[in-house]
């Protein structure tokens, strides 16, 4: 898996390609050059942009695509995204009612509310992030949240 972040102590090769010009494709070109030519991608909120940006313009490279609390995009844009995709918020997040706009534009996107989680799901409730992922990487398609309750996941 990719991941595409805005960590400005610490950035991606991603963000470091693209500071020197290179568009999005030539990143995938990049990660492709280091023997993954079809790769999952995870990106968090302030990335969310260039990764719907790449699944657009480069929908054969991407497995999945896993997006952290995105931020508002173009709703032409998403209706043109068919790479399977899980949108993730917090329940604490008070953009949380964007992932629903996702779910309506993109045929292939499944939205998860992760209870009692704000932007940074994945560091509010690592184990409950870490199961949806996992679960939607193996699953795909066949992806459907948990109807019950759980101690992980309540």
């Amino acid at each position: 898996m990719v991941w595409l972040h805005t960590d400005r102590e610490r950035p991606s090769r991603a963000h470091e390609l693209l500071s020197t010009g290179f568009n999005l494709v030539q990143v995938s070109d990049s990660v492709a050059a280091d023997g993954l030519r079809r790769f999952h991608l995870w990106s968090t909120s302030s990335a969310s942009d260039a990764a719907l940006q790449l699944a657009a313009e480069g929908p054969e490279r991407l497995e999945t695509l896993v997006l952290e609390a995105p931020s508002s995009a173009d709703e032409t844009l998403l209706s043109q995204i068919k790479v399977p995709t899980l949108v993730i918020f917090g329940t604490r997040d008070p953009r949380s009612t964007t992932g629903r706009i996702y779910r309506e534009k993109m045929t292939t996107c499944q939205f998860v509310l992760v209870y009692d989680a704000g932007q940074d799901v994945s560091v509010d409730r690592p184990e409950a992030f870490s199961s949806l992922v996992a679960d939607f990487l193996n699953r795909r398609d066949a992806f459907i949240v948990n109807q019950r309750s759980t101690l992980i996941n309540p």
